[in-house]
């Protein structure tokens, strides 16, 4: 069985000025935060399954992007963005 984590798509990484996120599982938010915590991105799906995310007003460097499944379980992927 694969984990959630393998089956969650993010890309893509490096990223410049999008985003993607697919999962076969709903989504029930997404947050990018950065190295110190600092969320600067929060956005709600309500169960969609994928989103296009726009990283503009992020800056160049590493993030880290937490994605909260609808079933409670949270899977945490490091993103650059370049």
């Amino acid at each position: 069985i694969a984990s959630e984590k393998s089956m969650v798509s993010i890309f893509p990484n490096p990223a410049t000025d999008v985003l993607n996120i697919l999962s076969p599982l709903p989504i029930d938010e997404i947050k990018i935060v950065d190295l110190t915590g600092n969320i600067l991105l929060i956005e709600k799906l309500a169960g969609k399954n994928s989103i296009t995310l726009s990283l503009i007003q992020l800056e160049k460097g590493m993030y880290i992007i937490e994605i909260k499944l609808i079933s409670g379980n949270t899977i945490q992927k490091t993103i650059i963005i370049k």
